[in-house]
């Protein structure tokens, strides 16, 4: 069954109806149909109305979230987008939009054949003439210009011209202009006829690092109509004897994993992690036929020799988990990694944290043999190798979110060679040496058109200094989006630590210490179970310093349980609470 609207622009009713399916429409339906678009647009038809058109023709409803643009995109981007769903609805049959015959009135100010019932008591207001109605137009002309993001012609370029009830093929000239001229209509469209075409045209010029890398790109507006090359490219609508610009931009989405994904120096990927990368699956159905590029960082302490490796092994062990490799995940546990890097108890005991039935566990349970009893697992207390596959298929599974079938995903160490200012968006250009920043121990996501590949290629596995191609990927992406480990909505997080001396079980109770924030020194004594809380801080890492012995803790969501802490060490087996090694600069 057909869905019915009646809308009205410039005095005419129009009928809408958004069909099942249909039979491929003639190219006379689909003029009208986009005439009639353009009117109801220009005529200030209400955007709700245009948005549930939009819902009908996708399938989606407004509560699922299918409207809701990325962070980067304004209001007139997303009514473009509504827009251009909207034309291909149009072109495919889905979507039919045809004016309504208007009633005849008679010199009497009656409808013609109406009874009295019908009467008019006054004529409606005339209907304002379309610039299309006048059939005595003398000719005239149409012209497209197509270019690419930077504004350089492209040359080549099959281009149709839809008009009333026919169409015309113009190819751009070395400047890549379109001309078609000799014709009566004031208002048609156009649309680029061979899209592979164009990606094989344009694919040497963007596997180029373009100079210079701060050059902006052309926007729309003042004549000029911009397209994603990626998938089908809607048509721009032309009036007569005024030129439009087309410009072409490459398809780029980054995606910013910021926060607690990764402790200092290290590639477990953290269960604060969890929550935002359920918010990807959006991102991941929008991005199908892509190819994806895991990149990792570093911050600037420790050395690139030791950053370079760390960041790509950040990147890979990220894609394992969106992926669901698990082989690569348990990799990480093998006795030939380098200890620093190796994962064992903590990550087990990490991990078990995460899991929802979590809270369940009787107070006081050993957390490992409380997973194995609750697993149907051999009960011993230790995380052999039957165990650990369950925990991690486990925690791999808990985000909801794999890569869906089709997107195939390399990886990239950008080092320490690109952290973020104080404003968080920029990279920094003067960096400072042995700074430790959560935001620059990230992961990022770059999503690329499957056809045309990574561009410009990386540079090896890893960015070296005066590398740009990592700055060209950001540099070219026309949405970003914002995901940001352990935090919620309130504006703060707080330190919570229970002290453990690492030579003993006991805590380090009634012990002073002094912490470092922003705002000055704070000093105190934990209490009788070696508990240290601070309220109310930013999020960062803080130097912690007990005695002769410093070390580096993290600020934590509120929402987060206590973490245990050792002032040198590892954490030792503490019952009901989590380890975590904190002490790794």
């Amino acid at each position: 069954m057909p869905s019915f609207w009646n809308l009205e622009a410039f005095g005419v009713h129009y009928d809408v109806r958004v069909m099942v399916s249909a039979p491929f429409p003639t190219r006379a339906t689909v003029a009208r149909g986009h005439e009639a678009l353009r009117d109801l647009v220009a005529g200030g038809v209400d955007r709700r109305a245009l948005e549930e058109l939009y819902e009908e023709v996708t399938g989606y409803q407004r509560s699922s979230g299918a409207l809701q643009p990325s962070r980067s995109v304004c209001p007139q981007a997303q009514l473009k987008h509504v827009l251009d769903r909207l034309r291909f609805a149009i072109r495919t049959g889905k979507l039919i939009i045809e004016a309504l015959p208007q009633p005849r009135i008679g010199a009497d100010g009656y409808l013609v054949g109406s009874s009295p019932a019908d009467v008019v008591q006054t004529p409606p207001e005339p209907v304002p003439a379309k610039p299309d109605d006048d059939k005595n137009q003398g000719p005239t002309w149409f012209e497209v210009r197509v270019v690419d993001e930077l504004g350089e012609p492209i040359a080549g370029v099959e281009l149709t011209f839809w008009l009333s009830g026919r169409e015309e093929t113009r190819t751009t000239s070395s400047d890549g202009v379109a001309h078609l001229e000799g014709v009566r209509e004031l208002s048609a469209s156009a649309g680029v006829r061979n899209v592979p075409q164009v990606k094989q045209q344009l694919k040497p010029r963007w596997d180029q690092i373009r100079e210079p890398l701060d050059q902006p790109y052309l926007d729309e507006g003042d004549g000029v109509e911009v397209r994603i090359l990626h998938g089908e490219l809607s048509e721009v609508a032309l009036a007569a004897e005024q030129p439009v610009t087309l410009s072409i931009h490459p398809h780029v989405v980054q995606a910013r994993l910021l926060g607690l994904y990764f402790d200092t120096n290290k590639t477990f990927l953290l269960p604060t992690a969890i929550a935002s990368i359920r918010k990807l699956r959006q991102l991941y159905d929008d991005n199908r036929d892509t190819v994806l590029l895991v990149v990792g960082h570093t911050d600037t302490t420790g050395e690139p020799a030791t950053n370079d490796p760390l960041s790509l092994d950040r990147a890979t062990a990220m894609r394992a988990y969106l992926t669901e490799d698990l082989p690569a995940w348990l990799a990480w546990y093998a006795p030939t990694r380098p200890w620093a890097q190796r994962w064992g108890d903590r990550e087990d005991r990490l991990m078990i944290s995460a899991m929802p039935t979590y809270a369940d566990k009787p107070l006081g349970d050993d957390s490992i043999r409380w997973y194995q009893k609750t697993r149907g697992l051999a009960v011993d207390g230790i995380a052999g190798p039957i165990t650990r596959e369950s925990l991690v298929r486990e925690y791999m599974g808990l985000d909801e979110t794999t890569l869906p079938q089709g997107v195939a995903a390399a990886v990239h160490g950008g080092g320490e060679h690109f952290p973020l200012d104080e404003t968080g968006e920029a990279v920094e250009t003067q960096p400072d040496d042995a700074e430790s920043n959560q935001a620059d121990r990230r992961v990022e996501l770059f999503f690329f058109d499957r056809e045309l590949g990574i561009q410009p290629p990386p540079p090896g596995i890893h960015s070296k200094p005066g590398d740009r191609q990592y700055l060209a990927w950001r540099r070219r992406a026309h949405e970003l989006h914002d995901f940001t480990a352990g935090t919620t909505d309130e504006p703060s997080s707080h330190l919570s630590y229970l002290m453990r001396h690492n030579s003993s079980c006991y805590p380090l109770a009634h012990c002073p210490y002094r912490l470092h924030l922003d705002r000055g020194v704070v000093e105190g004594v934990t209490d009788a179970d070696g508990l240290l809380e601070v309220a109310e801080v930013p999020p960062d890492d803080y130097v912690l310093a007990i005695g002769p012995h410093r070390t580096v803790v993290a600020s934590l969501p509120k929402h987060l349980a206590r973490v245990v802490h050792t002032v040198r060490g590892c954490t030792l087996d503490i019952a009901d609470l989590e380890a975590t090694d904190s002490e790794t600069p």
